[in-house]
């Protein structure tokens, strides 16, 4: 387990008992997207610490702050991390970002990552749009289908009552009830 700190606008999780200076590679991954703004820290390709926090009107500023929080109490700066790789709409303002990647190939990678080859079939769902994706064995994508709508109309009109906003839709239900948006699927199977 980790230790993790929970707020209604910023989540964060660190690996516990995880020395981070026995690394020999250190890599990380921001995901700004038009809802939050997401970075993961992997110490040899194994996750170190991860946080999640609601994205501002600067996606340069979003991004810095998402990565920040994930390093914040691990005693690592961003010249520890020896490659970052940026993602989701707000992908090219991830200042540090050495490469670029388009969100549904990590959604995919992030599932195969998480549940193993077994996992074929990612549903994402986020603030502006959703999107099925279907994987290969080693998490690469097959086929997608997606709703999402113009990013452009969206920035500009928030869309809560439209079919692109699920992922939000799903985050006034966890307001609302007082859970954790991660909470959100476990509890639903009850």
């Amino acid at each position: 387990m980790g230790t993790e700190h929970f707020n209604w606008r910023e989540y964060k999780w660190h690996a516990a008992n995880r020395d981070w200076r026995r690394a020999e590679v250190i890599t990380a991954g921001v995901d700004v997207g038009s809802s939050a703004s997401k970075a993961v820290v992997m110490a040899d390709g194994e996750l170190l610490a991860y946080s999640i926090l609601w994205s501002g009107a600067d996606n340069r500023n979003s991004a810095q702050k998402a990565l920040e929080a994930a390093l914040n109490g691990m005693g690592m700066s961003r010249e520890d991390i020896h490659y970052v790789v940026g993602t989701g709409c707000g992908e090219a303002d991830v200042s540090e970002a050495k490469r670029t990647v388009n969100e549904i190939a990590c959604h995919a990678k992030g599932a195969y990552y998480c549940f193993g080859p077994s996992q074929r079939t990612v549903l994402a769902l986020g603030g502006r749009g959703c999107v099925v994706i279907h994987c290969n064995q080693e998490g690469k994508v097959i086929a997608f289908l997606t709703n999402a709508s113009e990013p452009g109309y969206c920035r500009e009109n928030p869309c809560n009552a439209c079919g692109a906003a699920q992922g939000r839709g799903m985050e006034v239900v966890a307001d609302y009830l007082g859970i954790p948006i991660e909470d959100i699927g476990a509890i639903s199977l009850k």
